[in-house]
């Protein structure tokens, strides 16, 4: 393929440091998804360009000059690009929508936002959680003191990266896993992950898997981490880690620890100390720089040597005509339903089912609706109840001192409404077989909604495995944040349908629980399928 390097430039000096601004001309695309490269990478990497952005850019990290390479569809254009850099061009899609697109390279993180900026944003979410977040009754500490204690460390926040970090804290603080601050997309090029997996058992960290081309000593495989910047591994998560996570139960936030743990600035290493499996300790200094060096073959070794996939809908035959359904999210609504409809050919050939919802992070609740359909006896199925707060500014006025309206004025008034009647359709086939089903802490908000839906029905299926995720509700979002980004607040506490116990701080427990342990887990056995088999087959 012919290569274009663009010759257009033009100099600027802008405090002390070089920088260019280089005019790269005008491309054409027929789709909105570019590819592009860095490095020379074999790692394609999507753009999705917005005619209605103007302009859109796309930030690149350059701690030096790197070379990208536009892919498009008759030929590759590469550009040099340095920190400071901006290459203005446009991309023509389709013959008629012009992208008026930026490729700008940064290396420091600004410190962009102003000050009454950062106090108006942050008094925004303060109000929001105080009127609308569901939970509010359930925090240990006062909401108001800690907005006041949270305004000076944002307005002495050095740069935009430290004063999001104090924002996801502050709602972090409220403990709910559909209430938080997500992270601009203009930050995360500041960041990176590190190139290894940490996983966590009875509130230890192993590592159990390394990238190959991270070119980490391999022995490294199956060592705890024991300690982190000096500190002791245990006090360094609660202290460092737990604080920014927002989640609603203890297995959830722990679920959650190796994810923030290994993801963070790029130019912070990560320090430990591990205790090697042959019982010796030694230090690791490893970069961040996971997705930097990526390759586009997944390559890593692995404890156990086995991957789990993670596709939408699979199944797999295991003994005596039990088939293993695995359904890993709720979402695209659309997709997850055509994929069950092409598989109950299959599923209807089965003697006994598992259906495995360990790896089901949510979505929508609809397809919740259909899963339960298929289980369930009669025309109809009984959607959980949930509760809300209200806010009604007389009855505030007047709750200081007319009893009745008190909560009012407190803030912790709330209605409570049924669950919906939700008919089935004539038709779905019931899946009549005996069956079980498979939970654990990755089981979250939409698929909580199919569990909490059948959990006191009678005769239900089995549920085995660990307490699920335990966070469900209806976000309030909160948009145009600085730099583009959003919050939100959770303003839906579910209640189980029948007995109207909420459903908050606990996720749902299994009939059967199934510990792993570290030990467990290296023998390649998945002893949660184990249990489910033996079960079904007695």
């Amino acid at each position: 393929m012919k290569k274009i390097v663009p010759i257009l430039l033009c100099c600027l000096l802008t405090n002390s440091v070089f920088a260019r601004i280089i005019d790269a001309g005008v491309f054409y695309s027929e789709k909105k998804h570019i590819y592009y490269t860095l490095n020379h990478s074999d790692y394609l990497r999507d753009w999705a360009i917005s005619p209605e952005t103007n302009p859109d850019v796309l930030y690149l990290y350059c701690d030096k000059q790197i070379t990208v390479t536009f892919i498009f569809k008759s030929k590759e254009v590469d550009f040099k690009v340095a920190e400071h850099d901006t290459l203005n061009f446009k991309i023509i899609l389709n013959q008629k929508d012009t992208a008026n697109t930026q490729i700008i390279g940064v290396k420091e993180i600004p410190n962009s936002i102003k000050q009454e900026e950062k106090l108006y944003h942050l008094s925004r979410l303060w109000s929001e959680a105080k009127y609308n977040f569901v939970n509010i009754d359930q925090i240990s500490f006062d909401w108001d003191s800690l907005y006041q204690t949270t305004i000076p460390k944002v307005l002495q926040s050095k740069n935009d990266y430290e004063y999001y970090r104090i924002l996801k804290k502050f709602y972090a603080s409220l403990k709910d896993g559909h209430t938080e601050v997500s992270m601009p997309s203009s930050l995360r090029v500041y960041c990176d992950y590190i190139p290894l997996s940490i996983d966590v058992f009875n509130h230890q960290l192993f590592i159990t898997s390394i990238n190959k081309n991270s070119k980490l000593d391999t022995t490294f495989l199956g060592a705890q981490i024991i300690s982190i910047d000096q500190i002791p591994t245990l006090q360094y998560i609660k202290e460092n880690v737990i604080p920014y996570i927002s989640a609603s139960t203890e297995q959830s936030r722990w679920m959650q620890v190796p994810t923030v743990l290994g993801y963070g600035l790029r130019t912070k290493t990560f320090n430990a100390v591990v205790l090697k499996p042959n019982g010796e300790k030694t230090a690791i200094l490893i970069p961040r720089n996971g997705e930097a060096e990526r390759t586009n073959s997944v390559n890593r070794y692995l404890v156990p040597p086995k991957d789990r996939s993670w596709d939408l809908v699979t199944i797999e035959w295991l003994e005596d005509s039990i088939l293993h359904l695995s359904i890993n999210g709720f979402y695209p609504e659309e997709m997850v339903i055509q994929q069950l409809k092409k598989q109950e050919p299959l599923i209807l050939k089965a003697k006994k089912l598992i259906i495995d919802l360990r790896g089901n992070g949510g979505g929508s609740t609809e397809v919740a609706w259909v899963l339960q359909s298929y289980l369930t006896k009669g025309n109809f199925l009984i959607n959980y109840a949930w509760q809300t707060r209200i806010n009604d500014g007389v009855r505030r006025a007047n709750g200081n001192w007319i009893e009745e309206y008190q909560d009012y004025y407190l803030d912790k008034a709330y209605k409570t409404e049924s669950g919906d009647t939700i008919p089935i359709s004539d038709t779905i086939i019931r899946w009549t077989m005996p069956c079980v089903i498979l939970i654990g802490e990755y089981t979250f908000s939409a698929a909580e909604d199919f569990l909490v839906n059948l959990y006191e029905v009678p005769q239900r299926p089995l549920f085995i495995g660990s307490e699920s995720g335990g966070s469900t509700g209806s976000p309030l979002m909160i948009e145009n944040l600085p730099l583009d980004s959003w919050a939100r607040v959770c303003t839906r506490r579910i209640l189980y349908p029948y007995s109207l116990k909420p459903f908050v701080n606990k996720g749902v427990t299994p009939d059967i629980l199934v510990p792993m342990s570290f030990e467990d887990y290296c023998t390649g056995k998945d002893l949660v399928l184990q249990k489910a088999i033996e079960v079904l087959s007695n």
